[in-house]
């Protein structure tokens, strides 16, 4: 699974405040560990994502337009995510 850097550290934020950092820790440190798991600087998709976000609805985030440029960079249509913006985007 190839995770994008600012996702990663949009998890380990969104699991330290609901969880805790202890847990949001044990998770870090399990995905960074894991060899099936990929973390990738996506400093490149940065650019996209703010002209992504330009064309959105308010409630499409920039960690969602990051996701899509970096679905884009990767040719994949397979994003893991509950956001419906996901498939209005292709």
């Amino acid at each position: 699974m190839i995770i994008s850097s600012h996702v990663f550290s949009e998890l380990m934020n969104v699991l330290g405040k609901k969880l805790g950092h202890r847990i949001a820790v044990e998770a870090g440190q399990r995905i960074v560990s894991n060899p099936d798991y990929l973390i990738v600087e996506s400093e490149e998709e940065l650019k996209e994502a703010l002209e992504r976000v330009a064309r959105q609805p308010s409630s499409v985030s920039f960690t969602d337009c990051i996701v899509m440029a970096f679905a884009d960079r990767f040719g994949t249509r397979a994003i893991f995510g509950f956001d419906e913006v996901f498939r209005k985007n292709g």
